[in-house]
């Protein structure tokens, strides 16, 4: 595994199985957004959509969450379709940054359309996922770690539950 992270920064994106097929894997996958910042590709054993029909971006307007989508510049140029996603009670809270991130998209030949969706009664991990199976994303891109580790490691955080869960589709992360 440190051989791997060691050179992660040496290539543009790393490439890793889903938590769900290996669990050493996921932890390549974590260590090589957090030290080296290059994003990591998760691809499941069995994708059940193309990568480039769909792409969802869950939006949060985080420095990160700006990595993963302009990492996901190429993918997203191939795509089909895009949709912003972002998870917020106040759908107002997030206009004015999907606004900025449409614009950056459209800079790059890249139409896109965008939604708050609220989380009801499941957390931001699962909100997005549920997103992501009806939109039938073939990607799902996303920042990854924003809130401080600490933070996450105790209370958990979209990133981990992500991680943890995402056998149906690919998701690209970044830090």
């Amino acid at each position: 595994m440190e051989i791997a992270v060691q050179r992660a920064a040496a290539f543009d994106l790393m490439v890793a199985a889903s938590a769900t097929v290996m669990e050493s894997l996921m932890a390549i996958a974590e260590q090589s957004l957090l030290q080296t910042r290059r994003p990591v590709l998760l691809a499941p054993a069995r994708p059940q959509s193309d990568l480039t029909d769909s792409v969802m971006i869950a939006w949060d307007e985080s420095p990160e969450c700006w990595h993963a989508v302009s990492a996901a510049i190429p993918f997203m140029q191939l795509a089909k379709s895009v949709q912003v996603i972002s998870v917020d009670r106040d759908a107002s809270n997030r206009q004015a940054s999907q606004a900025e991130v449409l614009a950056y998209l459209r800079c790059h030949g890249i139409g896109a359309t965008a939604q708050v969706v609220a989380p009801e009664l499941r957390s931001v991990g699962d909100t997005l996922l549920a997103a992501g199976a009806e939109h039938e994303a073939g990607l799902l891109v996303m920042g990854a770690y924003s809130h401080s580790r600490l933070r996450e490691m105790l209370l958990g955080g979209a990133t981990r539950h992500i991680l943890k869960n995402a056998s149906a589709r690919p998701v690209l992360l970044a830090h």
